[in-house]
């Protein structure tokens, strides 16, 4: 076999494993977009996974403009209210720190029916949230356009937070999920992002 032919083989393969990963990637974007907004949910089943943002993160332009979604990965804040201002403040988090709020909260299980109490854990006083954006390309007049792709709220009152979930043609429905102390674990592990 000459040496032109083993790298034309490499090629192929290296673009064959490409083309499966990015059809899984598009396939998991597509179900939490799609997914239902009723029963009982694992958060990693819910939630943008750390790698999957990476993946979209490190995908060059040409490499991007291979794919058939549009959609790139474009930053995650921490939104929270300031009650000396009384204004929400906006903090990006590095990936990092999100891997670390993910694992922490991965395998946690929703309430499968929320009670009035957990629902207004959120309402007073405002809960902190984790903004996950997106940037959608568009090819067709070279613009894009950043948008909201998911967003957790930890409660407040310490031991509740809740996910969007991503559902097309319907109000925003949230996922609910108790886990001891999340406020003040999340608030310790951003020490300085959130004042």
């Amino acid at each position: 076999m000459h040496e032109g032919e083993k790298k034309k083989e490499i090629q192929n393969l290296l673009l064959v494993f490409g083309a499966a990963i990015g059809s899984a990637l598009f396939g998991i974007l597509y179900i939490i977009y799609s997914s239902s907004g009723t029963g009982h949910y694992t958060l990693s089943n819910i939630l943008l996974s750390p790698e999957v943002i990476q993946h979209f993160s490190s995908l060059t332009e040409k490499e991007r403009s291979k794919h058939i979604s549009p959609l790139q990965f474009n930053r995650i804040d921490l939104s929270f209210f300031n009650p000396e201002t009384h204004l929400w403040q906006t903090k990006e988090i590095s990936t990092e720190d999100y891997q670390k709020i993910y694992t922490l909260i991965a395998s946690d299980k929703s309430i499968e029916s929320p009670s009035d109490a957990v629902i207004n854990a959120f309402r007073e006083p405002p809960p902190v949230k984790l903004i996950i954006q997106i940037e959608e390309k568009s090819a067709k007049n070279f613009t894009s356009v950043k948008s909201v792709f998911q967003e957790v709220d930890f409660a407040a009152r310490g031991d509740f937070f809740r996910v969007q979930l991503r559902e097309q043609g319907q109000e925003a429905q949230q996922a609910y999920f108790y886990h001891r102390a999340i406020y003040p674990t999340v608030i310790k592990m951003l020490a300085g992002q959130h004042d």
